[in-house]
């Protein structure tokens, strides 16, 4: 893993509905949650309440993984981005 100390970008759910970043130069990177989040309708809750909704500019502390990295459905053809910021 990659250590970043921030990902800035759009979240958007992408064809294969994953929840990604898309950043400004159009790269998607697949987000990994914190334990306890659950997707909802219009996007995702973490664990402190904070509230993601799709198509909202988003900016989350954590790192790059691998992109051979298996995420339950999502393919592993993108990058993902582990969020470990402990403030959401």
């Amino acid at each position: 893993m990659e250590q970043q100390a921030l990902l800035s970008g759009t979240l958007k759910e992408d064809v294969d509905g994953c929840l990604v970043g898309v950043m400004d130069d159009g790269r998607e990177m697949i987000l990994i949650f914190p334990s306890g989040s659950h997707a909802t309708d219009s996007g995702v809750t973490l664990p402190k309440g904070t509230n993601f909704a799709t198509d909202t500019q988003i900016s989350v502390g954590g790192g790059v993984m691998d992109s051979t990295v298996s995420i339950d459905q999502c393919p592993t053809t993108k990058a993902a981005f582990l969020i470990q910021d402990s403030d959401l």
